[in-house]
C-alpha cells in the first residue's frame, strides 16, 4: 500500500465533484489495464477483466486494522459486501 495519508469522510463531505468523469468514461479497456498495472494498490490477484470502469471511479481506502480484520475472514469480499448490506438496510428501516 502507498504511504499516503489516511483521510475520513462523510457521505456529506465526500469530493465527488473533483472526479474527472469525463476522463474515466473516455477510459478504454486498455487504458484501464495500464491504469491497473501502474496502480501500487492494486491486488496482484484480480485479472484486469475483473475490473468495470464504473467499478474503478471510486475506490474505498480502509484504515489498516479494518483491512487486516477483513482480510483474517474466509470470504473477506462476501463480509464487507454483508456488513454494508446491513448498514443500508438499518438506515432504509430508520427512515
Amino acid at each position: 500500500m502507498s504511504d499516503k495519508r489516511i483521510v475520513r469522510y462523510t457521505l456529506e463531505t465526500m469530493p465527488l465533484g473533483k472526479v474527472d468523469w469525463a476522463r474515466i468514461e473516455a477510459m478504454t479497456e486498455e487504458d484501464l489495464e495500464r491504469s491497473i498495472a501502474g496502480d501500487p494498490d492494486a491486488d496482484p490477484r484480480m485479472a484486469p477483466e475483473d475490473f468495470a470502469v464504473e467499478a474503478c471511479a471510486r475506490w474505498v481506502r480502509l484504515d489498516q486494522d479494518v483491512a487486516a480484520w477483513l482480510k483474517g475472514q474466509d470470504d473477506p469480499d462476501a463480509v464487507a459486501n454483508a456488513i454494508l448490506r446491513a448498514h443500508i438496510a438499518r438506515k432504509d428501516a430508520a427512515e
